[in-house]
Protein backbone atom coordinates (compact mmCIF):
# COMPACT_ATOMS: atom_id res chain seq x y z
CA UNK A 1 0.00 0.00 0.00
CA UNK A 2 1.16 3.53 -0.76
CA UNK A 3 2.35 5.21 2.66
CA UNK A 4 0.79 8.31 1.77
CA UNK A 5 -2.54 6.62 1.97
CA UNK A 6 -3.81 6.82 4.51
CA UNK A 7 -5.46 3.28 5.95
CA UNK A 8 -9.31 3.45 5.94
CA UNK A 9 -10.18 -0.15 7.66
CA UNK A 10 -8.61 -2.67 9.84
CA UNK A 11 -9.18 -6.39 9.86
CA UNK A 12 -11.36 -7.77 12.82
CA UNK A 13 -10.55 -11.27 14.74
CA UNK A 14 -14.46 -11.36 13.28
CA UNK A 15 -13.61 -14.49 11.09
CA UNK A 16 -15.71 -16.92 8.14
CA UNK A 17 -14.12 -19.94 6.37
CA UNK A 18 -15.04 -19.75 2.54
CA UNK A 19 -16.34 -23.14 0.30
CA UNK A 20 -12.63 -23.33 -1.13
CA UNK A 21 -10.72 -23.26 2.45
CA UNK A 22 -10.03 -18.92 2.53
CA UNK A 23 -10.09 -17.75 5.91
CA UNK A 24 -11.91 -14.15 5.56
CA UNK A 25 -11.82 -11.52 8.53
CA UNK A 26 -14.50 -8.53 8.88
CA UNK A 27 -13.65 -5.04 8.34
CA UNK A 28 -13.69 -2.37 10.39
CA UNK A 29 -14.01 1.62 9.42
CA UNK A 30 -11.00 3.45 10.91
CA UNK A 31 -12.01 6.71 9.08
CA UNK A 32 -15.42 8.04 8.26
CA UNK A 33 -16.57 8.27 4.41
CA UNK A 34 -20.24 10.12 5.11
CA UNK A 35 -20.56 9.91 1.32
CA UNK A 36 -21.01 6.15 1.44
CA UNK A 37 -22.55 6.36 5.03
CA UNK A 38 -19.63 4.64 7.11
CA UNK A 39 -18.71 6.13 10.63
CA UNK A 40 -15.56 5.60 12.11
CA UNK A 41 -15.75 2.02 13.63
CA UNK A 42 -18.93 0.43 11.31
CA UNK A 43 -18.49 -2.92 10.83
CA UNK A 44 -18.33 -4.12 7.27
CA UNK A 45 -18.24 -7.42 5.40
CA UNK A 46 -15.60 -9.83 5.05
CA UNK A 47 -12.13 -10.08 3.18
CA UNK A 48 -9.28 -12.22 2.59
CA UNK A 49 -6.08 -9.87 3.29
CA UNK A 50 -5.84 -6.05 2.85
CA UNK A 51 -5.51 -6.59 -1.52
CA UNK A 52 -8.73 -7.85 -1.88
CA UNK A 53 -9.96 -3.48 -0.70
CA UNK A 54 -8.18 -0.63 -1.48
CA UNK A 55 -7.67 1.74 0.64
CA UNK A 56 -7.78 4.85 -1.69
CA UNK A 57 -10.98 6.28 -2.46
CA UNK A 58 -14.35 5.07 -1.19
CA UNK A 59 -14.44 1.59 -2.17
CA UNK A 60 -16.18 -0.49 0.46
CA UNK A 61 -17.68 -3.85 1.01
CA UNK A 62 -20.58 -4.13 3.36
CA UNK A 63 -22.99 -6.52 5.22
CA UNK A 64 -22.14 -10.17 4.73
CA UNK A 65 -20.68 -9.65 1.45
CA UNK A 66 -17.56 -11.39 0.73
CA UNK A 67 -13.85 -11.07 -1.38
CA UNK A 68 -11.38 -12.95 -1.75
CA UNK A 69 -8.68 -14.42 -3.31
CA UNK A 70 -6.76 -12.24 -6.03
CA UNK A 71 -9.94 -10.21 -6.19
CA UNK A 72 -9.99 -6.53 -6.18
CA UNK A 73 -12.28 -3.76 -5.14
CA UNK A 74 -11.31 -0.29 -5.81
CA UNK A 75 -12.20 3.47 -6.84
CA UNK A 76 -15.53 4.02 -5.75
CA UNK A 77 -17.36 0.65 -5.59
CA UNK A 78 -19.57 -0.82 -3.57
CA UNK A 79 -20.37 -4.52 -2.94
CA UNK A 80 -22.97 -5.31 -0.40
CA UNK A 81 -25.14 -8.07 0.79
CA UNK A 82 -24.62 -11.30 0.32
CA UNK A 83 -22.41 -10.89 -2.84
CA UNK A 84 -19.04 -12.38 -3.23
CA UNK A 85 -16.20 -11.57 -5.42
CA UNK A 86 -12.96 -13.73 -5.85
CA UNK A 87 -10.68 -15.57 -8.49
CA UNK A 88 -8.93 -12.72 -10.08
CA UNK A 89 -11.88 -10.85 -10.58
CA UNK A 90 -12.03 -6.92 -10.22
CA UNK A 91 -14.58 -4.40 -9.51
CA UNK A 92 -13.77 -0.57 -9.59
CA UNK A 93 -14.30 3.01 -10.30
CA UNK A 94 -18.57 3.15 -9.27
CA UNK A 95 -19.94 -0.29 -9.82
CA UNK A 96 -22.12 -1.33 -7.18
CA UNK A 97 -22.72 -5.27 -6.59
CA UNK A 98 -25.68 -6.54 -4.07
CA UNK A 99 -28.13 -9.33 -2.87
CA UNK A 100 -26.68 -12.72 -3.63
CA UNK A 101 -24.62 -11.45 -7.07
CA UNK A 102 -21.29 -13.29 -7.83
CA UNK A 103 -18.50 -12.07 -9.72
CA UNK A 104 -14.87 -13.94 -9.67
CA UNK A 105 -12.83 -15.53 -12.65
CA UNK A 106 -10.87 -12.75 -14.37
CA UNK A 107 -13.94 -10.67 -14.84
CA UNK A 108 -14.01 -7.15 -15.05
CA UNK A 109 -17.11 -5.02 -13.70
CA UNK A 110 -16.69 -1.06 -13.81
CA UNK A 111 -18.06 1.93 -14.93
CA UNK A 112 -21.82 2.38 -13.20
CA UNK A 113 -22.08 -1.20 -13.96
CA UNK A 114 -25.04 -2.78 -11.50
CA UNK A 115 -25.04 -6.35 -10.74
CA UNK A 116 -28.08 -8.11 -8.52
CA UNK A 117 -29.91 -10.86 -7.49
CA UNK A 118 -28.33 -14.32 -8.53
CA UNK A 119 -26.77 -12.75 -11.43
CA UNK A 120 -23.01 -14.33 -12.10
CA UNK A 121 -20.19 -12.62 -14.08
CA UNK A 122 -16.85 -15.03 -15.21
CA UNK A 123 -14.75 -15.78 -17.24
CA UNK A 124 -12.90 -12.70 -19.42
CA UNK A 125 -16.54 -10.82 -19.28
CA UNK A 126 -17.07 -7.31 -19.08
CA UNK A 127 -19.65 -5.19 -17.72
CA UNK A 128 -19.40 -1.65 -17.82
CA UNK A 129 -20.91 2.00 -18.30
CA UNK A 130 -24.64 2.16 -16.83
CA UNK A 131 -25.21 -2.18 -17.86
CA UNK A 132 -27.32 -4.04 -14.89
CA UNK A 133 -27.58 -7.64 -14.56
CA UNK A 134 -30.42 -9.34 -12.47
CA UNK A 135 -32.57 -11.87 -11.82
CA UNK A 136 -30.51 -15.20 -13.03
CA UNK A 137 -28.55 -13.84 -15.48
CA UNK A 138 -24.89 -14.88 -16.15
CA UNK A 139 -22.53 -13.48 -18.07
CA UNK A 140 -18.97 -15.25 -18.86
CA UNK A 141 -16.69 -16.08 -21.68
CA UNK A 142 -15.24 -12.98 -23.26
CA UNK A 143 -18.46 -11.28 -23.38
CA UNK A 144 -19.01 -7.35 -23.28
CA UNK A 145 -22.06 -5.94 -21.64
CA UNK A 146 -22.19 -1.70 -21.84
CA UNK A 147 -24.14 1.14 -22.69
CA UNK A 148 -27.39 0.99 -20.72
CA UNK A 149 -28.03 -2.79 -21.89
CA UNK A 150 -29.76 -4.81 -18.99
CA UNK A 151 -29.53 -8.74 -18.83
CA UNK A 152 -31.67 -10.18 -16.75
CA UNK A 153 -34.00 -12.75 -16.16
CA UNK A 154 -32.39 -16.39 -16.81
CA UNK A 155 -30.68 -15.00 -19.51
CA UNK A 156 -26.99 -15.76 -20.90
CA UNK A 157 -24.44 -13.98 -23.02
CA UNK A 158 -21.17 -15.52 -23.70
CA UNK A 159 -18.70 -16.40 -26.32
CA UNK A 160 -17.46 -12.68 -28.08
CA UNK A 161 -21.14 -11.76 -27.66
CA UNK A 162 -21.69 -8.10 -27.04
CA UNK A 163 -25.03 -6.40 -25.73
CA UNK A 164 -24.66 -2.87 -26.25
CA UNK A 165 -26.55 0.78 -25.91
CA UNK A 166 -30.30 -0.13 -24.56
CA UNK A 167 -30.30 -3.54 -25.95
CA UNK A 168 -32.09 -6.06 -23.49
CA UNK A 169 -31.53 -9.48 -23.11
CA UNK A 170 -34.10 -11.66 -20.96
CA UNK A 171 -36.41 -14.31 -20.36
CA UNK A 172 -34.36 -18.07 -20.74
CA UNK A 173 -32.81 -16.03 -23.91
CA UNK A 174 -29.01 -17.10 -25.41
CA UNK A 175 -26.76 -15.07 -27.02
CA UNK A 176 -23.15 -16.03 -27.85
CA UNK A 177 -21.07 -16.39 -31.16
CA UNK A 178 -20.06 -12.76 -32.37
CA UNK A 179 -23.48 -11.84 -31.89
CA UNK A 180 -23.92 -8.45 -31.46
CA UNK A 181 -27.34 -7.08 -29.93
CA UNK A 182 -27.24 -3.28 -30.40
CA UNK A 183 -30.15 -0.03 -30.11
CA UNK A 184 -33.18 -1.05 -28.59
CA UNK A 185 -32.92 -4.85 -29.37
CA UNK A 186 -34.49 -6.99 -26.94
CA UNK A 187 -34.75 -10.84 -27.57
CA UNK A 188 -36.32 -12.43 -24.79
CA UNK A 189 -38.26 -16.36 -24.20
CA UNK A 190 -36.42 -19.08 -26.04
CA UNK A 191 -34.50 -16.91 -28.48
CA UNK A 192 -30.38 -18.58 -29.42
CA UNK A 193 -28.57 -15.50 -31.39
CA UNK A 194 -25.41 -17.06 -31.88
CA UNK A 195 -24.11 -14.40 -34.75
CA UNK A 196 -24.96 -10.79 -35.62
CA UNK A 197 -27.83 -11.53 -38.05
CA UNK A 198 -29.97 -13.25 -35.87
CA UNK A 199 -31.32 -10.57 -34.57
CA UNK A 200 -32.34 -6.71 -35.57
CA UNK A 201 -34.16 -3.60 -34.67
CA UNK A 202 -36.31 -1.60 -36.41
CA UNK A 203 -36.75 1.90 -34.46
CA UNK A 204 -39.74 3.28 -33.49
CA UNK A 205 -41.65 1.99 -36.28
CA UNK A 206 -44.75 4.05 -34.52
CA UNK A 207 -44.93 5.94 -31.12
CA UNK A 208 -47.09 3.50 -29.74
CA UNK A 209 -45.26 0.24 -30.99
CA UNK A 210 -41.62 1.35 -29.83
CA UNK A 211 -39.07 -0.87 -31.94
CA UNK A 212 -39.33 -3.72 -33.14
CA UNK A 213 -36.97 -6.80 -32.79
CA UNK A 214 -36.40 -9.99 -34.21
CA UNK A 215 -34.55 -12.93 -33.22
CA UNK A 216 -33.30 -16.54 -33.96
CA UNK A 217 -35.70 -18.76 -31.69
CA UNK A 218 -34.81 -22.36 -30.20
CA UNK A 219 -36.63 -24.08 -32.75
CA UNK A 220 -34.77 -22.07 -35.65
CA UNK A 221 -37.41 -19.66 -36.25
CA UNK A 222 -38.17 -16.11 -36.12
CA UNK A 223 -39.71 -14.14 -33.25
CA UNK A 224 -40.81 -10.79 -32.91
CA UNK A 225 -41.06 -8.47 -30.23
CA UNK A 226 -42.72 -4.34 -29.46
CA UNK A 227 -44.44 -2.88 -26.93
CA UNK A 228 -47.59 -4.78 -27.20
CA UNK A 229 -46.51 -8.06 -28.90
CA UNK A 230 -44.02 -10.60 -28.46
CA UNK A 231 -44.18 -13.79 -30.04
CA UNK A 232 -43.42 -15.60 -33.41
CA UNK A 233 -43.38 -14.16 -36.56
CA UNK A 234 -46.35 -15.76 -37.84
CA UNK A 235 -48.52 -14.56 -35.10
CA UNK A 236 -47.54 -11.78 -35.28
CA UNK A 237 -48.13 -11.09 -39.13
CA UNK A 238 -51.71 -12.27 -38.14
CA UNK A 239 -52.25 -9.80 -35.84
CA UNK A 240 -50.52 -6.87 -38.03
CA UNK A 241 -53.63 -7.48 -40.86
CA UNK A 242 -56.34 -7.65 -38.24
CA UNK A 243 -55.17 -4.61 -36.71
CA UNK A 244 -53.77 -2.96 -39.92
CA UNK A 245 -55.59 -4.40 -42.96
CA UNK A 246 -53.88 -3.24 -46.27
CA UNK A 247 -53.53 0.81 -44.60
CA UNK A 248 -49.86 2.05 -45.25
CA UNK A 249 -49.20 1.12 -41.73
CA UNK A 250 -50.04 -2.80 -42.63
CA UNK A 251 -48.34 -2.44 -46.17
CA UNK A 252 -45.02 -1.25 -43.91
CA UNK A 253 -45.20 -4.02 -41.43
CA UNK A 254 -45.78 -6.88 -44.46
CA UNK A 255 -42.98 -5.38 -45.73
CA UNK A 256 -40.65 -6.07 -42.34
CA UNK A 257 -41.95 -9.25 -42.10
CA UNK A 258 -40.67 -10.33 -45.51
CA UNK A 259 -37.34 -9.03 -44.94
CA UNK A 260 -37.48 -10.95 -41.61
CA UNK A 261 -38.64 -14.08 -43.25
CA UNK A 262 -35.51 -13.75 -46.31
CA UNK A 263 -33.06 -13.27 -43.04
CA UNK A 264 -34.39 -16.02 -41.07
CA UNK A 265 -33.99 -18.00 -44.15
CA UNK A 266 -29.68 -17.60 -44.32
CA UNK A 267 -29.71 -18.61 -40.28
CA UNK A 268 -29.01 -22.28 -41.03
CA UNK A 269 -26.14 -21.50 -43.49
CA UNK A 270 -24.77 -18.90 -40.72
CA UNK A 271 -24.72 -21.07 -38.30
CA UNK A 272 -22.69 -23.89 -40.80
CA UNK A 273 -20.24 -21.28 -41.72
CA UNK A 274 -19.76 -20.04 -38.03
CA UNK A 275 -19.06 -23.65 -36.79
CA UNK A 276 -16.54 -23.79 -39.67
CA UNK A 277 -14.58 -21.09 -38.55
CA UNK A 278 -14.69 -21.85 -35.05
CA UNK A 279 -13.05 -25.62 -35.85
CA UNK A 280 -10.38 -23.76 -37.67
CA UNK A 281 -9.66 -22.71 -34.55
CA UNK A 282 -9.48 -25.33 -32.31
Amino acid sequence: MNSSITKKYELTDETVTTGNGRTLHRIRALIAMPAIGVSVGDLGGFVQHEKNLSHARSAWVFDDAQVFDNARVSGNAQILGHAKIWGDAQVYQGAHIWEQARIFGNAHVFGKARISGWAEVFGHAQIYENAWLYGHAQVFGKALVLGFANVVDDARVFGHACVSDYAKVSGRAVTSGYSRLIGHTHITDNARAFSATHTGCISELRPDIGPLSYSRQENGRASVHTYLFSGDLDSFETEVKRLYQDNQTGKEFSALIHFIRLRAAGWDADLVRQNEAWAGHV
